[in-house]
């Protein structure tokens, strides 16, 4: 699915691209492939013999896949320092859509450390590395964060000790807590992963036993 910000963006992303600071290299990432959970972060650049051609700025405002595409394949010429967070919010989301999910994990983690106070950085950060088997990892990066009102914050909290492993007594009941924190910071409150309120109720009403042991999204 394409999403208007794709667009929105792309004269950024064309300049990254084609400009003079696109030259200069990084340390960033690997192919997107995925690796054994203990080699996500850090990340070091793979060596590679040939390099492949960026593609023209013409043929990313045609089709954007043409920049995941190079991306997968040269990770390293992907440079946080040209970047501002937005554009990295938007570069995170077109590699995700190119299921590029380990180069934008390096991304976002190279960004965060750029700058440590951004939430919503965090929060991007925090839902790749749930996906990418780490939840123990982003449940790290959004208890940094401390907002009380930040009710996705709190559902990644959530997800992340619902995943985490080994269970526990004490992580069932914080991520209890944190699930209800959700709906007190936004009753309404709408998951771009597909998630509702309603969701979050009845993930709440499960794990205090009062509604079917059944996820409401497998």
């Amino acid at each position: 699915m394409r999403r208007l910000w794709t667009y929105r963006a792309l004269p950024g992303l064309i300049l990254i691209l084609c400009g003079s600071s696109w030259a200069k290299e990084s340390s960033l990432g690997v192919k997107g492939a995925m690796p054994a959970s203990t080699k996500l972060v850090p990340m070091t650049a793979s060596a590679t013999s040939a390099q492949t051609a960026a593609p023209k700025a013409k043929d990313i405002a045609r089709d954007p896949a043409a920049l995941v595409t190079f991306l997968k394949k040269n990770p390293h010429r992907m440079n946080v320092e040209t970047m501002n967070p937005a554009l990295v919010l938007t570069m995170s989301e077109l590699l995700l859509d190119g299921q590029a999910w380990l180069v934008s994990e390096t991304l976002l983690y190279q960004a965060v450390k750029k700058w440590p106070d951004r939430a919503d950085l965090k929060r991007a950060y925090a839902r790749v590395l749930i996906q990418l088997g780490r939840p123990d990892y982003a449940v790290r990066i959004i208890e940094e964060m401390n907002d009380s009102q930040d009710a996705e914050a709190h559902f990644l909290r959530a997800l992340g000790l619902v995943r985490s492993k080994p269970k526990s007594d004490a992580k069932s009941k914080a991520a209890l807590d944190a699930f209800r924190a959700v709906l007190r910071a936004r009753p309404d409150y709408m998951d771009k992963s597909g998630w509702t309120a309603k969701d979050v109720q009845t993930q709440i009403d499960r794990m205090m036993g009062v509604a079917p042991p059944r996820s409401p999204h497998p």
